[in-house]
Formats: structure tokens, C-alpha cells, sequence
């Protein structure tokens, strides 16, 4: 895509105005900012509000052809209303407007994350402008604020000045009406605003119809944020905040005990936001691969483009550093070698690091490159830290993994590398050895690839035999039916001959010599470093040899920012560990890596996790949606007008969903796997885990031994200072850890402002101890975990319920505890309080019935843990439908995948979707070669999104006009649909 066409579009489709460079008439070049009025699109030409201030004051219509533009800027903060009819004919027509897409996929997707990233970020303010104390009643009652020529001529200049800066960081800037503010020692926290665009057209300041909310705010470099101000149980109260204004304002006064001052007047401020990526540019190189027919299958998936399973047949040798594995991991790494898309879902304790690691360990073996990435740093740090512990004899192996990130952590991996190079020089490598090592444990590992395949044969022969079997059930059609019979007899025999695999046959397939493997690691390893000494690695070299702090971290990401660079640089290191963030410094944005694995996946939001995928050929997530989501910052209402503006459905909801969550939507196809074996916490403390939130489906084999795994201690008159708090059981905690010396003991509570009261508390007696909430404690575990829910008789209804279903703090908080969990509370309380459906009393009663009592199990949707996407009804529908469509078939026809329109239309239409369009597989008479019945399936965007069901009843409207049957396949029946598919196939055969 042109990103000068990009520009337009974007400017057009957000209602804001362009900074453009062209050649008018007269082939001058010149500069005008101009706003989309309407599109000729076959002349390519734009119909525009154009304004140049030192040519007119007033904006004028213009005519501009697209390809006179030489460059183009969307001009943030401005306003100009979107042509509607010509939006709907965009969507509805595309391919009329290729000239500003030039792509095949549905770039909204990317506009909206990009802009969603863009707000996602802490604002502060930077100045007050030229407008000072604009009535907010006033400016609602007009529906704009008209500005005086001076006022309009300042903002020009002002947006003139920042349109030329050339920033380092990128900045965004808008002008916010103020609704409420809190006065700290720094300066004013804007909580809430309107956004006010400038209407370059009228001379005005245009007010947001909704307001937008600070969840985090900068003031002079401090972040405040709203859980300073306000509680946690009222922040709901922010959700409708013009209804609930005043008592926002009440509960701001009681929570800080009147020492936060509320202003509410209508200031006008202008507030900016840092944010060190430019998404755009990145999401250039999906364009790119979509236009290009070479997007890979994770980015196939992504946008619901994935119609068919993987039938890859090469399979991988496993090399893993000790027997501990259970067959989950053992699949988890052999489908992320050998598949395009991997999903694992890993409950807390079930291996998901070490899963990687051996994922690593053979990816390396294999002669593969791997970029792993996540969100945060912490599993990263965990699996670096654990390729770096790997020994031989007493040496460190020199694992080619480097870890990247920041700058303080590139300096770091530079400083290794030299340290690598210094003690790599005087290995010797035996070329001849290395390649017979290699074969033998190739060799070693074949008969545990063979069971692999086999399980995941009979995982699959499992899922087709209860597809027949369902159609067996419904379809009542003779031939077909005896056909199924026969077909499900072949499916129980190969069944039969792939046996019962069970998990202790494990044992004797793992043929591990550990010393040898190390040897072969440590000699591999040094050869991958001691080809730095050849001469193409010079460049780099030098970098290393760079003194300067700064000057060595920027040379070091400009050489990898370069595609040839990167290359070489993965000859030396296969294995890259960054951030998601980071991986845009990893060449261009092009697939260079063969894998990419994301970990903690669950927590990952899907606009920068789109960084490392696209950068591999492969994608293996690795996460946990039963756990803690991405932290965000974006308002609820800016959200879902960005959603409406684009016409997103919910699949890939930026607030609500993770990366690994948008995957487990949009892409029916692949089966997730489970890591379902657990070993970390005592088997009484995860059964609660177990039961409540994942269907019991784990195998607890954890060997931790523990006289008092569970412990209520009952605070019977609990003493509050402030709202959510409770000194009693601080003071609890205190004698507890005072008593229980020697252990790694964690402190975890739902509110802030307990855990700064437990903080006081230990501080004043000297006592050092982790406290925090549940995202300080994930990932991590610890011998004990002391839970202070902070429940007093201070604590009311509404502050229970906000606690009570909190599944991500009970789930994370309980399964932290490896030998011993805590529950500091108040009993009477909680029985006054507790209400059906309350995890939370689910977990007291578990922990005071000391596990005996078994917990409630909540909802789950994930597939993982065996929830089918579609429904009863949606499979009867489409089987029904399907017996029905069959009644006019017989043995005599074929089936032909992916069929034009216009082969089987016979009408011409001038639609140019007649000429574009096809279905997914269509059954053919064969003595006739006539079309009898036409199958589409359909993605989650033909319920919501108007234009596509605009097209879907165009191509409706065709076959009818031939008297061709028209069955739709709804997208959550995608993988089941794709075996009866091949049933049909090999009932009727197939022409391809």
C-alpha cells in the first residue's frame, strides 16, 4: 500500500484533515491541508475542502488527483464530517478504490489498533492554549465554539509548528475541554475530558459528544493514577460518568479523607501523549504481504483468511535436557515445530517455561531461527536466564540466544557477547564430530517422534469419527448413510491399530544421554560464536568495540534494523528474546524468523503483539485466559467509538481481548492444546483452581508435602482506618510472619490501600516482605501466600460484589502458593455479605473446610479446556440443511473448492463482485458438469459487518437468479465443517 493512499484513506475514514504536498495544474508543487468530500474513483480523483492560510483565508473546493500527491499527514485534532454514502461505497466496492488500499485484507482492523495504541499511553498537559475558561454548558447548548479570527490564526500556526516537528519520540497532542481534574502537590490530574477538534472549515472548536477518562495521568514525570483518588469497588462509577458525576466527586472526597481537592471548571487544556512506535509503518509490511500473495499463516489466521487445517507431514526431531515432560508438553513442542499455528493454554504450574525451553533446544537443532516475545519481561527474563544456566562439565555452554530489549538491556547482551567471543576463541571444533553427534541423537529421538504422530493422528481420527457420527445421526439419506458406516468401520479400525498411547510408555521412548547432549550443545554452541571472528562480521565487531554507552546501543539497533544485517546476525544467534515493543528494531517488518513464540500471551494486547508475529513464519502462543488480561489504559468510551468508527466486532476488541484470546476467536481451525499436568502448588491448594476454573481438567502431580496446605485465620471484630482496609488484619499478619521465619512468604490483597497500611506496618517493625496485588505476583510463586481480603464491617455490598466474582485475583492469588495458603478475614462478615455465585465464598468455604468441601465451577468459554465454539442447535441446523441439500445428489458428482462466481453464474451482472467473487466448494453433476449445490463458510464478520452481508446478499441474489442452493456455514463450525468436507470429498470425489 502507498502510504500516501494510506493517509487518505485514514484521514477520510477517522473525519480528519490531511497536510498534503502535490502538483497542482500548473505542475507546481504546493502545500495545502484539505478534508475528503467525495472520490471519482475511476479518474483517481479527490474532491477536497482545500486551505493553504497564506493563500486564502477561507477553505475553497478543489480538485486533486491522487497521483499529483507526493506526500501526505493526517493532521491529528481536526475535524470535518465523513461522507457516508461514500464510506458505505467504499466497503461495499474495494476494489473501485485499490488505489488507496491496494490490499485484500480489512485494514480497519489495523487503523483501529494503531489509533487505539496511539490513546493507549499516560497524557499529561503541556500547555494551557489561547482559549481560556470556555463555558461547558454553553459550548453543548451551541454544538461548537466559534472561534475569533486571532483564536483561528493561532491554532493554524500551532498546528502548522507541530506538523513541522521532527520528534525523536512520537507525540500526540489534543485539546481537552476539562470535566473534572484533581489538584495534587504537582499540579492538576485531568481525570475527565472532552475531546474539542478543530473545524478548519467553520473557524471552530468542535466538542466530543462522549467524554474520555484518565486511567493514569503524568505530572512534572510522576504517574498518578485512579486508584489513588478512588477506590477500587467505585471505579465502576466511571463507567456512566456524566450520570454519576457528583457522587464521583463525594467518593474522591471520602476515599483521601477531603486531602484531594475536585475541579470542575471548564478549563481548556492541551494534552499530549509519548509513545515510542509508530504502528503504522509496522503494519505497512502486512499490507505488503497481503498485496504481495505471500502473507504467512499466522497472519492468514489473524484475519480470519484460514479455511483449512495444516497437513504438514515433515516431522522434527525433539531434543529436551532431561526426562521430566509429559506427553501435553511433548506435543505442544513437536506441533510448534512442525505446524504454522500452535495454541497452549497453561494453567499456573503445568511447565509453559520449560515447554519453551525445549522448544528452543530443538528449534536450535533443527537449524531454525526463533524470535520469542512477549508483553512483559519477566518470563523472558525466566527463560534467558534458564538457556543460560545450561553446563558442561563444570563450563558454561555458549547457547546462542540473546536477549534484547531496552537499552540498559542491550548494553548488557553486548557486554556477553563480548564475554562469549573471549571464551569461545580457544574451543576446538571438530566439523566431522559435530555432524556425526548430531545423527545420533537424531536417531535417539525418532521412535518418541513416531508416538508423537501417532497421538496426534488419533487425535484427529477421534474428532472425525464423532463428525461422521453426527452426520450419521441427522443425514437420512440411504447411499450416504451406508457410505458413513463403512467410513466409521475405517475409522475405528485405524483407530484400533494406532493403540492405547499411554503416558507411562513415555519413559522407555525418552532416550536422553544428558552428557552427551550438553557436549554437543557446548561445541555447537561455540562454533555459532566463533563465526564473529569471519570477516563479514567486521561491522559488528566495531560495534562492540564502541566505548559509549548510547553511542554502542544506537549503533547496535541500526545495524539490526537493516534486513542483510539481521541475516548474518542470525547465523550467530538463532534465538532472539526481546519484547513485542522491541522486535520492530528486528529488521524491516518482513518475516525473518522461522518461529515466533509469544509467551504469556494472555497478557499480551494484540496491536503490539502484531510486531513479532508477523516477523515469523510460524506462531506458537503460549497463555493462560484464565488469568490476568493485558493491562490497559485506553477509556471504555474512546473504545468503542474508535470500534464504531471502524467497524470492529468484538473478536478484536482491544480493551477485552488478549492476542491469544483474538486467535482462539477469529481461528476455529486450530485445536489448542492444554498443558494439563500440574507440579507446582500443594495438591489441596490447586484443586480449588482445578474445580472452580478449569473444568478439572488438571492432573495435579505436584509432590509437595505440607501438614496445613490450607489456613483460615478469623479476624472477629476487625478495626478499619479507611475504606478498604483493615488494621486488624495487618497487625494478623504481622504476629504470622514474625512466627513463621525462614519461609519465602508473599502478601497479596485486592486494594491498594491495604497494601500500603501492611507495608507501614512491616516497615515500622522492621520486617521485609513482598506485598502487593495480584500483577506483582504473576508468574511468581512462593512457599506461603498470606490473601488480607480487607473484610470489616466497613465493607459494603457493593465492595463485596466487586470482590466476590474477581476470578483473575483468586485465580492468580491462590495458585501463588506453592506449600501453604492463607485466607486473613473476617467470618461473620462474610456470611452476612456472601451472596450465590460468589467465588470468593467458594474459596472461604473451601479453605475452612480444608479442602473438603469441592468449589463451584465457573463458566469457560476456552477451547482448550473442551468448550465447543458452536452450539447443538448450530450443528443440527447445518446437518439438517445438508440432509436436504444431498436429496438431490447422487453418486454421479464431484466437489470443486473454492469456485469463481462467474464459473458457475451463467447470467452476467455488472456487479464487479460477478467477476471477483467465489465460494467456498461447490457439488457438480458430473455427466453435466453442472453446479447443483454451493457452500459458503462464513467468518465472523458476515453477522456484523453491513458490507459484507451487502455482498453476501449480491452473491445470493446470483444464484438464485440460476436456481442454484445457497449453504452457509457459520465460522464457529469451521473445523468441524472442514471434516465432513472431506467426508463429502471422498464420498463423491473430488475435481482438484
Amino acid at each position: 500500500m502507498n502510504p500516501v493512499g494510506r493517509a487518505v484513506y485514514k484521514a477520510f475514514v477517522e473525519g480528519k484533515w490531511l497536510d498534503i504536498t502535490y502538483f497542482n495544474k500548473n505542475k507546481v508543487k504546493t502545500r495545502y491541508w484539505i478534508a475528503i468530500k467525495d472520490i471519482v474513483p475511476l479518474k483517481k480523483l479527490l474532491v477536497v475542502e482545500g486551505f493553504n492560510y497564506s493563500i486564502a483565508p477561507e477553505p475553497t473546493e478543489l480538485l486533486v488527483y491522487f497521483d499529483s500527491i507526493q506526500a501526505a499527514k493526517v493532521i491529528e485534532g481536526t475535524y470535518y464530517p465523513r461522507n457516508e454514502k461514500l464510506y458505505e461505497d467504499m466497503k461495499l466496492h474495494p476494489q473501485n478504490y485499490a488505489f488507496l488500499t491496494l490490499s485484500p485484507l480489512n485494514i480497519n482492523i489495523l487503523d483501529y489498533y494503531a489509533e487505539c495504541h496511539r490513546l493507549d499511553n499516560q497524557p499529561y498537559i503541556k500547555e494551557n492554549t489561547f482559549v481560556r475558561r470556555v463555558d461547558d454548558a454553553e459550548l453543548r447548548k451551541k454544538g461548537y465554539y466559534e472561534l475569533s479570527e486571532s483564536q483561528f490564526q493561532e491554532l493554524v500556526s500551532f498546528f502548522r509548528k507541530e506538523l513541522g516537528q521532527d520528534r525523536a519520540f512520537r507525540k500526540t497532542l489534543e485539546f481537552a475541554l476539562n470535566q473534572l481534574a484533581i489538584n495534587t502537590e504537582k499540579g492538576l490530574y485531568v481525570l475527565a475530558y472532552r475531546r474539542l477538534f478543530l473545524d478548519i472549515k467553520n473557524k471552530r472548536l468542535v466538542p466530543a459528544k462522549e467524554i474520555t477518562l484518565n486511567w493514569e495521568f503524568k505530572i512534572e514525570g510522576g504517574l498518578y493514577r485512579v486508584s489513588q483518588f478512588l477506590a477500587e469497588d467505585d471505579q465502576h462509577l466511571l463507567d456512566d460518568f456524566e450520570k454519576n458525576q457528583k457522587t464521583i466527586t463525594d467518593k474522591i472526597h471520602e476515599y483521601t479523607e477531603g486531602r484531594a481537592r475536585v475541579d470542575d471548571f471548564p478549563h481548556v487544556f492541551s494534552l499530549e501523549r509519548d509513545y515510542n512506535l509508530d504502528l503504522n509503518s509496522e503494519y505497512q509490511g502486512i499490507v505488503r504481504m497481503f498485496s504481495e500473495e505471500r502473507a504467512h499463516e499466522p497472519l492468514r489466521a489473524f484475519f480470519g483468511k484460514l479455511k483449512t487445517p495444516s497437513n504438514r507431514r515433515k516431522n522434527w526431531p525433539l531434543i529436551l535436557m532431561d526426562r521430566k515432560v509429559d506427553i501435553d508438553q511433548l506435543l505442544a513442542i513437536h506441533k510448534g515445530l512442525k505446524h504454522p499455528l500452535t495454541y497452549i493454554q497453561g494453567p499456573p504450574g503445568t511447565g509453559k517455561t520449560k515447554t519453551i525451553v525445549n522448544t528452543l533446544l530443538s528449534a536450535f537443532f533443527s537449524g531454525k531461527t526463533v524470535l520469542v516475545a512477549s508483553a512483559n519481561n519477566h518470563p523472558l527474563n525466566g527463560i534467558y536466564k534458564q538457556l543460560r544456566a545450561l553446563v558442561y562439565r563444570d563450563r558454561p555452554i555458549l547457547f546462542p540466544a540473546i536477549r534484547l530489549g531496552n537499552r540498559d538491556v542491550v548494553f548488557q547482551s553486548l557486554n556477553e557477547i563480548r564475554e562469549m567471543l573471549e571464551k569461545a576463541k580457544d574451543i576446538r571444533i571438530f566439523e566431522k564430530t559435530l555432524d556425526k553427534n548430531k545423527l545420533h541423537h537424531e536417531r535417539r529421538t525418532k521412535k518418541l517422534t513416531e508416538l508423537l504422530e501417532r497421538h496426534e493422528r488419533k487425535l484427529d481420527l477421534s474428532e472425525r469419527f464423532n463428525a461422521a457420527e453426527e452426520m450419521l445421526a441427522r443425514i437420512d439419506q440411504p447411499a450416504f448413510q451406508i457410505f458413513l458406516r463403512a467410513n466409521q468401520e475405517d475409522l475405528k479400525n485405524k483407530l484400533g491399530e494406532l493403540g492405547e498411547i499411554k503416558e507411562e510408555n513415555l519413559d522407555s521412548l525418552i532416550q536422553i544421554d544428558e552428557e552427551e547432549l550438553k557436549k554437543y550443545l557446548y561445541f555447537v554452541g561455540a562454533k555459532h560464536i566463533k563465526r564473529l571472528f569471519e570477516p563479514r562480521y567486521a561491522e559488528l565487531l566495531e560495534i562492540l568495540e564502541i566505548e559509549d554507552y548510547d553511542e554502542r546501543v544506537k549503533a547496535f539497533n541500526r545495524y539490526l534494523s537493516n534486513d542483510s544485517n539481521l541475516k548474518l546476525f542470525l547465523r550467530v544467534f538463532p534465538i532472539v528474546i526481546t519484547t513485542n515493543i522491541s522486535s520492530c528494531r528486528l529488521g524491516s517488518p518482513d518475516a525473518h524468523f522461522d518461529l515466533t513464540i509469544i509467551d504469556e500471551a494472555g497478557q499480551c494486547d494484540p496491536a503490539t503483539s502484531l510486531l513479532p508475529i508477523l516477523r515469523g513464519r510460524n506462531l506458537m502462543l503460549l497463555g493462560d485466559p484464565e488469568q490476568l488480561r493485558p493491562v490497559i489504559l485506553l477509556d471504555k468510551n474512546d473504545n468503542e467509538k474508535l470500534k464504531t468508527k471502524y467497524g470492529i466486532n468484538d473478536h478484536y476488541d482491544y480493551l477485552e481481548n488478549s492476542i491469544y484470546r483474538v486467535y482462539e476467536l477469529v481461528d476455529i481451525i486450530t485445536k489448542p492444546i492444554l498443558l494439563s499436568s500440574h507440579y507446582r502448588c500443594h495438591k489441596k491448594i490447586i484443586s480449588f483452581n482445578n474445580q472452580k476454573f478449569y473444568r478439572s481438567r488438571l492432573k495435579i502431580k505436584s509432590k509437595v508435602e505440607e501438614e496445613k496446605p490450607l489456613v483460615f485465620v478469623d479476624i472477629p471484630d476487625p478495626v478499619s482506618e479507611n475504606k478498604n482496609t483493615s488494621l486488624s488484619e495487618a497487625e494478623a499478619i504481622l504476629s504470622y510472619l514474625q512466627e513463621n521465619t525462614g519461609r519465602k512468604i508473599g502478601i497479596i490483597t485486592p486494594f491498594v490501600k491495604q497494601k500500603k497500611l501492611i507495608e507501614r506496618l512491616l516497615r515500622e517493625n522492621g520486617l521485609e516482605t513482598e506485598v502487593g496485588t495480584i500483577h506483582a505476583f504473576q508468574g511468581d510463586e512462593k512457599d506461603i501466600i498470606l490473601f488480607s481480603s480487607a473484610i470489616t464491617d466497613s465493607t459494603h455490598p457493593g465492595t463485596y460484589g466487586w470482590l466476590k466474582n474477581n476470578r483473575e485475583l483468586i485465580n492468580v492469588a491462590t495458585s501463588r502458593a506453592k506449600e501453604r495458603l492463607v485466607l486473613f478475614s473476617c467470618e461473620r462478615r462474610i456470611l452476612e455479605l456472601a451472596e450465590d455465585e460468589d467465588d470468593f465464598f467458594d474459596l472461604y468455604q473451601y479453605i475452612k473446610m480444608n479442602g473438603e468441601k469441592e468449589a463451584r465451577p465457573n463458566e469457560n468459554r476456552s477451547r482448550a479446556l473442551g468448550f465447543k465454539p458452536y452450539s447443538t442447535k448450530t450443528e443440527a441446523e447445518f446437518l439438517e440443511t445438508l440432509s436436504h441439500a444431498l436429496s438431490i445428489c447422487d453418486a454421479n458428482c464431484f466437489i470443486r473448492d473454492e469456485v469463481p462466481v462467474k464459473k458457475i453464474v451463467p447470467k452476467k451482472f455488472a456487479d464487479p463482485l460477478y467477476y471477483t467473487g467465489q465460494f467456498d466448494f461447490v457439488i457438480f453433476r458430473k455427466s453435466t458438469n453442472r453446479p447443483l449445490i454451493v457452500f459458503e463458510l462464513d467468518g465472523p464478520e458476515h453477522e456484523e459487518d453491513e458490507a459484507v452481508k451487502a455482498r453476501d446478499r449480491k452473491k445470493k441474489e446470483f444464484l438464485d437468479a440460476c436456481g442454484l442452493r445457497l449453504v452457509r456455514v457459520k465460522n464457529s463450525y469451521a473445523r468441524r465443517y472442514n471434516y465432513i468436507k472431506d467426508i463429502l470429498a471422498d464420498f463423491f470425489g473430488s475435481a482438484n
